[in-house]
């Protein structure tokens, strides 16, 4: 009975024992050893028959016990029993009990704890491999020893070593980037405390000192019996490039969101998307422009191969930019700068348009305003001086083209004074007005009406007979009508004014093709007509040999002046509003060995005209750049900016931007202080070449001002895009502060529209300290003028 429970024991635990004599050199055992072993029930067996059923590898294991056996008097193996087509492991044990090698041991079948062995061992290679493909790196933190071992997944995301790599805990801390690494020992301190498990995106620093950005996730895998915690594992992966994506959408997205209005179009030439800003531009929202065509802003204006030309140009060159007009929603008309960029696939084909927006509304109202207040008498509405010599000068151009004659006619009232004198400037302004509305009356269309100031005004009459003397009858018979029209009373109220006009008329061939010449012309006829007795009329007929004959004497006069170096720059300073010295803006004066000091209107246009403005203005940037390098070893001086003037055929000439950089490298000059003032006539003439040009003097460091600004016509929405610097506003404004409220307003809409385009503003003639106040009110502090200092050689 206890043999059958002995038995039945061991076949539940698959436990058998055994016996071995050494004296019968035979081996026996319990049927369940047998069982294991392979063996019928009871059977006895020579060692070396058992052997034979050992799987061939494990027979150097079996070896080595035997040789443990014979040392040590006991051995342990795991090995494979053959088991009919299979094999079987087992775990023998055995022991000496005495000196004659009598052993007695165990057989325990272990083949099921092997089979999940080598499936862990499968799995455990599997996920090993896994995880080197996902490029995931794995550590294993030991609390109770502070040491944290990793496998060469981590160290390869880091560049590091594994064989001299630190296992201690602060190592790794410092491995965190310095600004994560206090929201990192927070989230670790929160996972001991309570948690469990963290999730961190932080960087660490590679090998080679740059930071890697990492997802870093961490769980607590063991604790002792109060809690704390003893061991954590976790895991690192490289998130670099999806960070860096991150932050690229994020751009994208501002970007996206930022003032000027933007569409995303499709490579169909479908609306895909559009921002807030263009909503607000446009009056349409988001989600009703969805697969429409841009073309939904067309206005009428252009025709199709306009907007096919503008898709042909970002299509073959990448980009395009322009002013046009859309139509918003509600129908009204806006004008814009539009940009339209092109984004290719990795196969090179267009996949989107990027197309931006700049509402040019409040520019253009400005341009306006500003055009209306330099071009446009306040009290009459008519073109005042400055406009008239613009247009003096293109109707002479069109008159050398053509040939038909011209004429200008000056106009001075003979009674006015008595007027404004007796009955004040409110009916004198009366009387104004009225003047320029019968002038209109009889005149074509096509001719000018302006009034110069005061009681001055001017008419100029294109297309007349090619023939002088048939001109000459033409204008002679519209200044009887005039006179007429002007003698007519004036009914001011209760009070009848009687005024005639006094006419002095100038003909387009007498003024070789000169606007200042044809207006001194007819204000001479006017004087003329004043002297013989008012309310007539006079032809200007001085001969123009005197005047050919003074312009060749002066031409050769100013080339031999250039050959001898007769010319000195005298310096004006310039100021912020404190009165410091910012610069100085360089002048150039004509040392006449007879005459003395000569001041540049009396030569500059002579010069232009003859070329001779070339080898002068380099001669000035030359020594204007000089003086900049010897300011710039004088610690009271480096900080000075030096103004340049430049001439309009100066800038055009091809070599320009060369000649500038040559200058500033052979004379040391800092380009950052060296301030090019140019005139707005030179840039209109070309836009686009002029802006090229500021751009790659830029690039060096050299700054752009605007001269004179105001006084010609500014298209304001090209001014935005060109690398200027500052704005100077011209001295004939700066005269007229206080005393003219269009001049006040001119001033003001200039230095707003400085401010609203980010350049500096400076005034030019500031003489008086309520200019000056004036000017500091409505936000202008740089000044230059007489206030301050006179043109001057430098001590």
């Amino acid at each position: 009975m206890r043999h059958q429970i002995t038995h039945r024991i061991q076949h539940l635990a698959r436990l058998g024992n055994w016996h071995y004599s050494a004296g019968g050199d035979h081996l026996e055992g319990s049927d369940e050893a047998c069982r294991l072993l392979g063996l019928p029930a009871g059977a006895i067996l020579h060692p070396r028959k058992l052997a034979e059923r050992i799987h061939p590898q494990d027979q150097p294991a079996l070896q080595t016990a035997w040789r443990e056996l014979m040392n040590d008097k006991h051995f342990a193996v795991e090995l494979r029993v053959r088991d009919g087509e299979s094999w079987r492991w087992l775990y023998i044990s055995g022991e000496a009990v005495d000196a004659d090698l009598q052993v007695i041991g165990f057989v325990q079948d272990i083949n099921a704890r092997k089979q999940r062995e080598l499936e862990l061992g499968a799995q455990a290679q599997q996920l090993a491999l896994a995880m080197t493909a996902s490029g995931e790196g794995l550590w294993d933190w030991n609390l109770a020893t502070q040491q944290v071992s990793h496998n060469a997944q981590w160290c390869r995301l880091l560049g590091l070593d594994p064989s001299h790599l630190s296992h201690a805990t602060d190592f790794f801390i410092h491995l965190i980037h310095p600004h994560d690494r206090p929201a990192v020992q927070a989230r670790i301190g929160t996972c001991l405390q309570d948690k469990g498990s963290y999730v961190s995106e932080h960087r660490l620093r590679h090998h080679d000192g740059h930071y890697v950005w990492v997802l870093d996730r961490g769980d607590v895998v063991e604790r002792d019996e109060a809690g704390t915690v003893l061991r954590m594992v976790g895991s690192l992966s490289d998130i670099s490039q999806r960070r860096a994506a991150d932050e690229e959408l994020r751009i994208a997205a501002s970007v996206f969101d930022a003032q000027e209005g933007m569409l995303i179009v499709g490579a169909d030439q479908r609306i895909l998307r559009a921002n807030r800003a263009f909503g607000e531009i446009s009056g349409y929202n988001g989600p009703d422009l969805a697969g429409q065509s841009p073309l939904l802003l067309r206005t009428g204006k252009y025709d199709m191969d306009f907007y096919n030309g503008i898709w042909e140009a970002v299509a073959s060159s990448g980009s395009w930019q322009g002013e046009l007009w859309i139509k918003h929603q509600q129908g009204r008309f806006i004008p814009v700068w539009m940009t339209g960029s092109a984004i290719w696939d990795d196969g090179g084909t267009i996949s989107h348009y990027i197309v931006t927006l700049s509402d040019l509304s409040q520019y253009k109202a400005a341009e306006r305003e500003i055009h209306r207040l330099a071009f446009y008498d306040p009290l009459t509405g008519l073109p005042n001086r400055r406009l008239l010599l613009e247009r003096i000068e293109h109707a002479l151009l069109t008159h050398q083209r053509s040939g038909n004659e011209g004429a200008l006619l000056f106009i001075d009232l003979d009674n006015f004074k008595p007027l404004n004198d007796s009955y004040g400037h409110e009916m004198g302004d009366r009387l104004l007005k009225e003047v320029a509305e019968r002038l209109g009356q009889r005149l074509r269309q096509d001719d000018t009406i302006a009034r110069l100031g005061g009681d001055e005004f001017v008419v100029l009459l294109e297309n007349l007979d090619s023939e002088p003397a048939k001109a000459a009858s033409q204008t002679e018979h519209v200044a009887e009508i005039l006179s007429d029209l002007l003698a007519q009373p004036y009914h001011l109220d209760s009070h009848t004014h009687h005024c005639t006009g006094s006419i002095g008329i100038a003909l387009f061939s007498d003024a070789a093709g000169r606007a200042d010449e044809l207006l001194r012309q007819a204000d001479l006829a006017m004087y003329q007509a004043k002297t013989a007795g008012r309310n007539a009329l006079r032809f200007y007929d001085q001969a123009m040999q005197t005047a050919v004959q003074q312009r060749l004497t002066q031409e050769h006069a100013l080339r031999e002046a250039i050959a001898a170096q007769q010319f000195v720059l005298h310096y004006q300073k310039q100021v912020d509003n404190n009165g410091a010295a910012t610069g100085y803006e360089a002048l150039l004066r004509w040392k006449h060995p007879q005459r003395g000091l000569i001041a540049p209107g009396y030569f500059i246009a002579l010069a232009e005209e003859t070329g001779l403005i070339i080898p002068l203005g380099r001669w000035v940037l030359e020594q204007a750049c000089q003086q900049l390098a010897r300011w710039s070893k004088e610690e009271d001086c480096a900080h000075l900016r030096l103004a340049v003037n430049i001439s309009p055929l100066q800038f055009q000439q091809d070599d320009f931007v060369d000649t500038v950089i040559a200058i500033l490298q052979q004379s040391g000059a800092t380009p950052e202080r060296l301030e090019l003032e140019l005139t707005e006539s030179l840039l209109l003439s070309d836009i686009a070449h002029a802006a090229d040009k500021m751009h790659r003097l830029r690039k060096h460091g050299v700054l752009f001002s605007l001269d004179d600004f105001g006084t010609g016509y500014s298209s304001l929405s090209y001014l935005k895009h060109l690398p200027l610097n500052q704005l100077k506003i011209d001295k004939s404004f700066v005269d007229d502060i206080t005393h003219s409220t269009s001049a006040d307003a001119i001033v003001r809409t200039i230095i707003a529209l400085a401010h609203s385009l980010e350049l500096n503003v400076i005034a030019e003639g500031v003489e008086t300290a309520q200019q000056r106040d004036f000017l500091l009110a409505n936000g202008c502090k740089h000044h230059q003028g007489y206030l301050y200092e006179k043109p001057a050689p430098l001590s």
